[in-house]
């Protein structure tokens, strides 16, 4: 007997137009990560009643990640009626369905509706952790371009999904492996332009503080292959087509990079502590 066809967990992307640019850099993460979001730009098509489509996709979803923020909460616009559409679809979900998943962007007070729920804390938790010497210059470059390091609160949404893929049994599933040593990739250039792909991260040897490391890269269809040595505290350089360093941020085992003259670079790991690099703390 074969097995039953699988899909992608629907991911219905509720937010306002001043959020755009976080919810754009979720919204790749989400799909390289083998969910399947829904963002409007994404999706609609000119000519379409973008309101019926809207309607249509979120009563479609699995989830749905509402992104709050004081603009969002406080200005009239679409996010109060694709809130609305979510609680009146999250009716029809059986009683304690993770259908709603609330992310605060800034300190403003959620809407009524939705208090009773936990919320992701962005602002709270999306912050640089590195105390070390070898990582003070890689902090600093991530502090001066603020609101641009998403890992954590990445990991904490797709954490979520996992928990409502497994509500939702096996007909539903994500496309990734989610194997240890295997990173999403989240980077953005010199002149400003992000960029996003996959890599694997693999140590070669057990060498107290001198593992040899390999990192192999896919962005844009583009394979790009660094190696280089760890130094201990979660630390190590590479080089390849830039010379790269990168430290353990202390959360998750999210690694935080720098590279050329102003490039930023965060691999999130398919799994929380991955245990390929373990041995680097």
């Amino acid at each position: 007997m074969s097995q039953a066809a699988t899909r992608p967990l629907r991911v219905f992307l509720a937010h306002s137009s001043g959020d755009k640019s976080y919810v754009r850099s979720l919204n790749e993460l989400l799909k390289l990560a083998g969910f399947e979001p829904w963002l409007d730009e994404d999706q609609l098509v000119a000519g379409q009643d973008w309101e019926l489509e809207i309607e249509k996709a979120v009563e479609r979803s699995d989830v749905v990640a509402i992104f709050l923020s004081e603009r969002a909460v406080n200005t009239t616009g679409y996010l109060h009626k694709e809130i609305a559409l979510a609680l009146e679809a999250a009716q029809s979900r059986p009683e304690g369905a993770l259908y709603r998943v609330p992310l605060l962007l800034d300190y403003t007070e959620p809407p009524r509706q939705l208090r009773h729920l936990h919320w992701i804390d962005v602002q709270g938790i999306d912050r640089i952790e590195i105390h070390t010497k070898e990582g003070w210059e890689i902090k600093q470059a991530f502090e001066e371009r603020e609101g641009f390091f998403i890992g954590e609160s990445y990991l904490r949404l797709q954490r979520a999904l996992i928990e409502r893929v497994k509500q939702l049994g096996p007909s539903v599933a994500t496309s990734a492996a989610f194997g240890t040593g295997r990173y999403l990739v989240h980077g953005r250039r010199p002149d400003g332009g992000e960029y996003f792909g996959t890599a694997d991260l693999n140590i070669l040897d057990d060498l107290v503080f001198q593992e040899n490391i390999s990192l192999i890269a896919k962005i844009a269809g583009q394979k790009y292959e660094y190696s280089g040595k760890a130094s201990g505290y979660g630390f190590f350089q590479l080089s390849g087509p830039q010379n790269v360093s990168y430290h353990q941020t202390g959360r998750n085992g999210i690694l935080a990079g720098t590279w050329g003259k102003g490039g930023l670079e965060e691999l999130i790991p398919y799994t929380d502590h991955p245990e390929s690099i373990s041995n680097l703390y």
